[in-house]
């Protein structure tokens, strides 16, 4: 109520407003958690990956969370804003919806670093700060390691191909690694300083699909995942609070997304947006918080404004999401929560589903449309689009001005081997795809709720390739396996994409561009199509097509590196040297990878130009130490004028690939010119004895003669 005092007012009047306002401060009050700000604070964020809303709360499956939720602000509607890992975090980190961010799947984006992030902001502000990963799908170059001291991500390595070791590490791992940062206290000038604040968070994956914990506590395998987190969070907080790190510190639990787990059809997530994969838990503990639950929606790009709220430091300006440190008053609108799932969009060219929530209600925008009454039908059984024309109506306006895809730039990620691998590992379906018109017609043929059978049927074709692929002749039968997909779902855009892969690596690039073709014939003329294709005819030996399929998916404000090296082997495949020079260092300012370091250095060897040569080939190794061609070329290079530095670079080719007969040779024989035949023999007897099951091969009679040279032994 506005007090504003006249000249002139009667003492009654006087009175009565002062009433008021008496009692619209203890209103806003009682509806305050939070008795005051929380400045200094340490911050303990916990994401759990695919945790369900409902499983929260279960008797004996999450009793940690339960006792967590108890003492502390527990929210009944809370919603990810995509129910996918990437997407999902960046809006937690960023306090914006994926439109604003601009990262809108998983493993094709990276988040921008213009783009502020809470870590950033509690670093500014004198904070210590770590990030603990369970999974590859949030490695640091997704971009969410923006502020952080310490983001440990460190994975076990795995094949890059579809049979890569499934990418994660198990929650007490993550969350040991998460406790030995925090009671770590860096040194400080004095002790009469106060100790400095942290914020950590810690990304547990195990709920996520496959179910199969290492220890058994109920016997649901989902459930089991979820009881095993808990358990292993449980142990984690005992081991805070003996060393007295949870006295000042505010703790929040939310999920990434939920899993379907078979309802509406979905068996996990990424296709629709219903509850079962949107909602997720929110609980937020700490000093000052008075135990509550709220009824009202809120989501993830509430946290950050609610952190900064409680720690008294000011919010970035534009953020979508509001503090959540007081309840809004029972007549103030609830803000819409806008949602996107977009990855059967961005991989497969299915429609694109967008949606929100506000007052009850949840409007899913599709060619087939949903209306759902979320208080009377919570379980979304009931589409209410056609009976309820004018409540869709409006949300269908709402929703209009929010989910203007693509009106964000975004920084988009080459989608390599590597990342495609552990991506596919952890069961996404990963395209580079992202670039189809705005203006594009989807019909009701394009619904993922249409296309929910090819879906189950691709789910089952990668768990029988996951199987097929660890055995020796895997490729042969997943090959097999992804073309009779293709013979009864034709229309499957990235069945032809990963047929094709294994062609080419399989050394049958012509059969690939075959496959190809046929896409292309059907309408598939994507980005991700025409992307593998490149690279088909390229290895096919087709450099002028391959050119001009790269040259068309360059020409764009932000290109992907990958594409941009391509086309600089592709002009150096056709002769023209000086425009595959620009290329590849175009490529190098997008992103300098030890590959195209490599390739630029060939083009200056070829050139004559060996000073330059050596520096890209140097620039190559520090890129990536483990990059065995870099080393076998700057050895090559280097030879002429500096022999100790051509055997050390050759030396580590030898090592890093002790199969490569070519740099072997080539060191040994340098070695012999300088008088150190000892170790030639060493080289070539190592060899030896790790080839004796191919005794008969070229490369074994090589060496053979090689080392007859230098007698024998």
């Amino acid at each position: 109520m506005t007090r504003t005092w006249w000249r002139g007012v009667v003492a009654g009047l006087a009175v009565l407003v002062a009433v008021a306002a008496w009692w619209q401060l203890t209103r806003t009050k009682s509806t305050t958690t939070v008795s005051g700000a929380l400045r200094g604070a340490n911050l303990l964020l916990v994401t759990v990956d695919t945790l369900r809303a409902d499983r929260v709360g279960i008797s004996g499956l999450t009793p940690t969370l339960d006792a967590l939720r108890a003492r502390g602000l527990s929210f009944s509607h809370a919603y990810a804003h995509a129910p996918v890992t990437l997407p999902s975090h960046a809006s937690i980190m960023t306090g914006l919806a994926p439109p604003a961010h601009g990262v809108r799947d998983n493993g094709s984006y990276r988040l921008a670093e213009a783009r502020t992030t809470l870590a950033e902001i509690l670093r500014t502000a004198g904070y210590r700060t770590g990030a603990f990963i369970g999974a590859f799908v949030l490695d640091a170059r997704f971009g969410l390691a923006q502020g952080f001291d310490e983001y440990n991500d460190r994975f076990d390595e795995v094949a890059t191909s579809f049979a890569a070791n499934f990418v994660q590490r198990r929650a007490p791992e993550v969350l040991r690694r998460t406790g030995d940062w925090i009671v770590t206290v860096p040194e400080r000038g004095g002790t009469s300083e106060e100790p400095t604040p942290w914020f950590a968070w810690a990304h547990l994956f195990d709920p996520h699909d496959p179910y199969d914990a290492p220890e058994r506590y109920v016997s649901e395998p989902y459930d089991n995942e979820v009881a095993f987190t808990d358990a292993a969070l449980g142990r984690f907080l005992t081991r805070l609070r003996q060393a007295g790190m949870l006295d000042n510190t505010l703790v929040i639990v939310t999920a990434d997304h939920g899993e379907g787990l078979g309802e509406h059809g979905e068996v996990t997530h990424t296709l629709f947006a219903y509850d079962t994969t949107l909602r997720v838990p929110l609980i937020i503990a700490g000093p000052g918080i008075a135990p509550a639950v709220r009824d009202a929606p809120v989501s993830h790009v509430d946290l950050l404004p609610t952190v900064l709220d409680l720690f008294a430091l000011d919010p970035p300006a534009g953020l979508d999401g509001r503090s959540l440190r007081t309840e809004l008053p029972a007549d103030t609108p609830v803000p819409l929560i806008y949602f996107e799932a977009l990855n059967a969009n961005l991989a497969r060219n299915w429609a694109p589903l967008t949606g929100i929530v506000a007052n009850g209600w949840k409007f899913i925008d599709l060619p087939i449309p949903e209306l759902y009454d979320l208080q009377a039908d919570p379980g979304e059984m009931t589409n209410l689009f056609a009976q309820q024309a004018a409540q869709a109506g409006r949300m269908q306006a709402d929703l209009a001005p929010l989910k203007t895809l693509g009106a964000t730039a975004s920084a988009r990620l080459t989608l390599d081997s590597e990342v495609e691998a552990r991506l596919q590992a952890l069961g996404y379906t990963t395209s580079r795809m992202g670039r189809q018109p705005l203006d594009q017609v989807y019909t009701e043929a394009d619904d993922p709720k249409t296309q929910l059978a090819v879906h189950l049927a691709w789910r089952g074709v990668l768990s029988q390739l996951a199987t097929v692929l660890a055995a020796p002749e895997g490729k042969q039968d997943a090959l097999r396996i992804l073309m009779a997909q293709l013979e009864e779902h034709p229309r499957f855009a990235p069945a032809y994409t990963a047929a094709a892969t294994l062609l080419i690596d399989l050394g049958r690039s012509a059969e690939a561009v075959t496959v190809l073709d046929a896409a292309v014939g059907l309408g598939f003329n994507t980005d991700a199509v025409r992307e593998r294709l490149s690279l088909a005819l390229l290895n096919a030996g087709e450099p002028a097509r391959a050119a001009g399929i790269l040259e068309t998916l360059v020409v764009v404000d932000t290109p992907w590196a990958d594409d941009v090296n391509r086309l600089g082997a592709a002009y150096d495949a056709l002769g023209r040297v000086d425009a595959a020079r620009t290329q590849f260092r175009r490529a190098l300012e997008i992103e300098p990878t030890a590959e195209i370091w490599k390739n630029l250095g060939v083009i200056e060897l070829q050139d004559g130009n060996t000073a330059e040569a050596i520096l890209a080939f140097e620039e190559s190794t520090r890129a990536d130490a483990a990059y065995a061609p870099a080393w076998r070329l700057l050895g090559a290079a280097l030879r002429p004028t500096d022999v100790a530095g051509a055997v050390e670079a050759w030396r580590r080719a030898v090592d890093l690939v002790p199969a490569d007969v070519d740099a072997l040779l080539d060191l040994t024989a340098l070695l012999v010119e300088s008088g150190a035949e000892e170790d030639a023999h060493r080289y070539l007897e190592r060899y030896l004895g790790n080839a004796r099951t191919d005794e008969n091969s070229t490369a074994v009679q090589q060496v053979r003669r090689q080392l007859s040279t230098l007698g024998t032994r």
